[in-house]
């Protein structure tokens, strides 16, 4: 509190005393990100339904003032195309805390959620030191549709927060909000059938232009050649027979 007072030489028989209070921040240098994500899901046997994925994120402390802060995780439960996200408050250490705030929503300004529906988990680190403590996002999810060819991303959020009335982030920057996506995917299963089928009417187109080359080419002609050799043969020496004398079978064998 800064007080101002005014001597005695003044127009008024009485003391003039001011006085205006200016708020001391303690500098801190908190920042939040991304440990470890599970990056793609397949799904690609027609069997599977379900499979796990993990978000991590972890809080650290920069600096050399110990401070309370507030995490907040915004979960998606409910995707698109009937994807369901089971997920548990995570697992803490000492002196911290996790709650779920309230029952699934849907977007909000406040919480933004990118599903159809998501779920708050709250979390308080009373006193937050030079060791970084992770919140770890695991659990299944489970496939509750048969339709193929889809992509889904599971998108979850996290927001750091302090008290502004006590404390001031040093240097200034934007290690507060924080995003963690995986994407699932289902492929869409090739129709063998039309492929097949396509495969053998193009061996046949190719077979018949193969064969028309080789007719242009002379190379058919060629072929029956030796067949009309033979018959000619044959034709002279049933002639040769015909017009032999009459002794000359038994002479021969003779």
């Amino acid at each position: 509190i800064l007080t101002g007072h005014r001597g005695v030489h003044c127009d008024t028989l009485e003391d003039n005393i001011a006085s205006h209070s200016v708020p001391v921040l303690l500098p801190i240098n908190v920042i939040l990100r991304e440990l470890d994500a599970t990056r793609h899901v397949t799904f690609k046997e027609k069997s599977q339904h379900s499979a796990s994925i993990q978000h991590t994120y972890q809080v650290e402390n920069l600096g050399s003032q110990v401070v309370p802060v507030n995490v907040s995780l915004v979960v998606p439960v409910e995707l698109e195309s009937g994807f369901v996200w089971d997920v548990s408050v995570p697992p803490v250490t000492k002196g911290t805390v996790c709650v779920k705030a309230g029952p699934p929503y849907v977007n909000s300004s406040l919480t933004p959620c990118e599903a159809r529906l998501c779920v708050l988990i709250r979390c308080t680190i009373r006193q937050l030191t030079s060791e970084p403590i992770r919140f770890t996002l695991v659990g299944n999810v489970i496939r509750n549709t048969e339709e193929v060819g889809v992509q889904v991303a599971a998108v979850s959020q996290g927001l750091l927060s302090f008290d502004q009335r006590q404390y001031i982030q040093y240097p200034a920057g934007s290690f507060h909000q924080l995003s963690v996506s995986t994407a699932l995917e289902v492929p869409a299963v090739p129709n063998l059938v039309g492929l097949i089928v396509g495969s053998c009417i193009g061996g046949l187109v190719i077979l018949g232009v193969i064969c028309l080359g080789l007719a242009k080419m002379g190379f058919f002609q060629g072929l029956k050649a030796p067949c009309e050799d033979t018959a000619d043969l044959n034709k002279n020496e049933e002639q040769k027979e015909a017009t032999a004398p009459p002794g000359a079978d038994a002479e021969t064998s003779l």
